[in-house]
C-alpha cells in the first residue's frame, strides 16, 4: 500500500507544476499582448455631439412681411414647391391700386396734350423759317430795285445838270430843262420810296418773327408745365408700385415651404416683420453639428471623416451616414462651435435624407496608442487647477 500512495503523490506534484507553468505562460502571453496593444496599436479618438442635424447648404430663408396689412390671398402651404418670384402672400392694396389708376389716367391725359403742343411748336418753328425766308427774299428784291432805281436816279440827275447847262447856254428851252429836272426828282423820290419799302418789309418780317418766337416760348412753357405734371405723376406711380410690391410677399428662391404660420390666414392682419413661414431653398444637403468649444477648436479640422446617427433611424438597423468635415467655425455661438460636414456621395441607401433630420455626430479627430492617451489624461488631471473641495 505505501508504494502506490507515493506514486499518486508524485503524480499530483507533477500535475501542479505543469499547471503552474501553463498559468504563468498564459499570463505572460496575455501581458505581452496587452503591452503590445497598449504601446503600439493605434486607437481612433472621436469627438461627439448630440446636437446634429441635416440641413440644406444654403440657409433657410424666413418669409417675413415687409409691411403691415390685411391678408387677402395666400399660397403658402407646408411642403409646397415654389419658384423664384412666385407670389406667396398678398396684402390688401385697394387704396394704392385706386391711386395708381388715377395717376395712370393723368399721365394718359397729359401725353396727348404734350404731343399736340410739340406738333404746334414744330409748325410754328417751320412757319418762322418760312417767314424769315420770304422776308429775306422780299428785302433782297426791294434792295435790287432800289439799286436799279438809284442808277436811274443818278442818270436823271446828270441829265438834269446837263439840261441846266444847255438851258443856260440857250441851247434848250426852259420847258425841256424843267422836264429833265422833274424826271430827276421823280427818280430820286422813287429810289427813296423803294428804300422805305425795304425798311418796312424788314420791320414787318422782324415783327412776325418776334410774335412767332413769343408764341413758341408760350408753347414751350405749357409743355414744361405739362412735363412737370407728368413727371410728378410718374414719380407717384413709381412710389405706388413700390408700395404695392411691398404688399406682395414673393419667393426669394426656388425651394420648398418648410414652415407655415398657422395664425396668419386670409383676413388676418400682420405687422411689419411678422414671420409668415420659412422657405427651404433647393440645394445639396449637409450635416451641421454644434460642438463644445474645447472639443472642437484645434481638434476638428477640415477633411476629417466621421459618421452621423439619425434619431429617427436606429443605427443598429439602418446603420450610419458617413460624413467629412467641410468647415469649422472659429467663434462660438451660444456656447457652441458650429461644424459643417459634407455627406459622402455614396451615403446610406437605407436612409432617405431630407432637411431637418436630427441626430448625433461623431468625428474621427486622431489616431493614438492607449499609452499616449493614458499619459495625456494623466497630464491633464495633474495640470488641472485644484478646487477648494478637492483639498484635504
Amino acid at each position: 500500500m505505501p508504494t502506490p500512495f507515493s506514486q499518486c503523490l508524485r503524480s499530483l506534484e507533477i500535475d501542479a507544476a505543469q499547471r503552474s507553468v501553463f498559468a504563468f505562460g498564459g499570463a505572460a502571453l496575455f501581458l505581452g499582448a496587452w503591452l503590445f496593444w497598449f504601446l503600439r496599436v493605434g486607437v481612433t479618438l472621436h469627438e461627439t455631439t448630440d446636437s446634429g442635424r441635416i440641413e440644406v447648404a444654403e440657409a433657410a430663408k424666413p418669409l417675413n412681411a415687409a409691411i403691415g396689412g390685411r391678408i387677402v390671398a395666400t399660397n403658402i402651404a407646408l411642403g409646397k414647391s415654389v419658384r423664384l418670384g412666385d407670389v406667396l402672400v398678398e396684402l390688401d392694396s385697394e387704396t394704392e391700386q385706386r391711386q395708381l389708376a388715377e395717376e395712370l389716367t393723368r399721365v394718359a391725359m397729359v401725353d396727348p396734350e404734350l404731343d399736340a403742343l410739340r406738333h404746334q411748336a414744330s409748325a410754328e418753328q417751320d412757319a418762322l423759317s418760312s417767314n424769315r425766308a420770304a422776308t429775306r427774299a422780299g428785302v433782297n428784291e426791294r434792295r435790287a430795285k432800289r439799286k436799279e432805281a438809284s442808277i436811274d436816279s443818278r442818270l436823271a440827275s446828270e441829265e438834269a445838270l446837263r439840261a441846266q447847262r444847255l438851258q443856260n447856254e440857250g441851247l434848250i428851252s426852259t420847258r425841256d430843262f424843267l422836264r429833265a429836272r422833274a424826271e430827276a426828282q421823280r427818280k430820286r423820290a422813287s429810289t427813296e420810296a423803294i428804300g422805305h419799302d425795304v425798311q418796312r418789309l424788314s420791320g414787318e418780317g422782324q415783327g412776325r418773327e418776334n410774335q412767332g418766337l413769343a408764341h413758341i416760348a408760350q408753347l414751350r412753357l405749357q409743355m414744361a408745365q405739362l412735363e412737370e405734371k407728368r413727371a410728378t405723376s410718374l414719380a407717384a406711380i413709381a412710389v405706388l408700385k413700390a408700395e404695392i410690391a411691398k404688399r406682395l410677399l414673393r419667393a426669394p428662391a426656388d425651394g420648398t415651404i418648410g414652415e407655415v404660420s398657422p395664425e396668419h390666414q386670409i383676413g388676418s392682419f400682420v405687422q411689419a416683420g411678422d414671420r409668415l413661414g420659412v422657405l427651404i431653398p433647393e440645394g445639396h444637403l449637409i450635416a451641421i453639428g454644434d460642438f463644445v468649444p474645447e472639443d472642437a477648436l484645434g481638434r476638428i479640422r477640415r477633411g476629417q471623416a466621421g459618421r452621423m446617427r439619425l434619431d429617427g433611424f436606429p443605427w443598429t438597423q439602418f446603420g450610419t451616414v458617413p460624413v467629412i468635415v467641410r468647415d469649422v467655425a472659429s467663434v462660438a455661438h451660444n456656447g457652441r462651435i458650429r461644424v459643417e460636414l459634407d455627406l459622402v456621395a455614396a451615403g446610406n441607401p437605407l436612409i432617405f435624407l431630407e432637411h431637418g433630420l436630427p441626430g448625433a455626430l461623431e468625428v474621427d479627430v486622431e489616431t493614438s496608442t492607449p499609452a499616449r492617451i493614458a499619459l495625456r489624461y494623466a497630464g491633464s488631471r495633474l495640470g488641472a487647477p485644484v478646487q477648494k473641495g478637492d483639498q484635504p
